[in-house]
This record gives structure tokens, sequence and C-alpha cells, in this order.
């Protein structure tokens, strides 16, 4: 496992005076900038949770924003337009701990007919555009096919996934 040079915060962007969506609820929402970016997706209640994903170390990073100052000049700058819809934004900044982001690189993601990673344990990688779960699920339908194509084979469904081209790109 391997740290990223982005780290993110989680902000909300609550709904609405009756209860609505600020925002399409049927979209992941994409504010991005020259190295970083904030993405926004639809939660339950009309709230957007939104990771606000920032270097970690750097003149602008993680580490530097250290007051309501520096993240208001931050997003007046560079987030005016989705600013007013965020009226908790400083308290969600302070609340809520810099997460590190991970990677994920292994040799091989089964043993025997014992462990079989899949989904982001076997290929998590950055950047991801919020398809980590599509790709696991991807991983389960394969794994799936190919146990009924092989009578439930463990051993030989785990070499088949292992050579699988989708997968050999990950590494």
């Amino acid at each position: 496992m391997r740290k990223a040079k982005h780290g993110y915060r989680e902000l909300v962007i609550p709904p609405d005076e009756n209860g609505n969506y600020r925002l399409d609820k049927s979209c992941v929402h994409v504010w991005p900038r020259k190295d970083y970016i904030m993405v926004g997706l639809p939660s339950h209640g009309g709230k957007f949770t939104c990771n606000l994903f920032l270097p970690s170390e750097g003149e602008l990073s993680l580490r530097t924003i250290e007051n309501k100052e520096q993240i208001l000049q931050l997003f007046n700058r560079d987030f005016k337009t989705i600013m007013p819809l965020m009226p908790n934004l400083v308290e969600d900044y302070f609340n809520h701990a810099a997460s590190e982001i991970l990677t994920v690189k292994c040799d091989k993601w089964n043993y025997r007919d014992r462990i079989l990673l899949i989904g982001d344990a076997a290929h998590a990688i950055v950047p991801f555009f919020a398809m980590g779960m599509n790709v696991g699920f991807e991983d389960c339908t394969v794994f799936d096919d190919l146990m009924q194509q092989y009578n439930n084979d463990l051993e030989r469904v785990f070499s088949i996934l292992e050579k699988r081209e989708s997968w050999k790109l990950m590494q």
C-alpha cells in the first residue's frame, strides 16, 4: 500500500429549506482545478456529500489550511459558484479530519483456493473517479460467471482471474 500525494476532507451541501437537493441528484458533480478537485455525490435526505481533494503537503494543502479565513479564501477564489450552497463550510471543514488516500499494488490477488482479493482490495487506484463500487460489482459478476462455468473449482477460477486483462491494467 502506498499513500497518495492527495488527501481529502468531507464537506456537505445540505438540502434546501424544503428538503430538496440543491443540485441534480442524478449526477456526480465534479469541480476540477489545477492541482485539486472537489467531488459531490448525492446522499440520502436531499444532501450531497462532497470530498475536497487537496495535496497533503505544499503551499496550498490540507496541512496549510489552518483557519476560517484560509478556507473561505480558497472557496471564494476557486469554488465561488458552489460556496453559497454550503452554509456550514467552515464547520464541516474543521470538524472532519483530513483522510489519506491509499493505493494498493499486489503481485497476486489470490492464494491457492483460499483467498481472493476483489474490488478495491485488489486494485485501489488513484485517480478513482467514484468507480470503486462499480469495479467491485464487475469483479463479483465475473467471479460468479466463472464459478458456474468451471463447476465451483476455486483454484482454477482464481488462476483465470489472475490472468484477466482488465486486472493486469491495475498493476
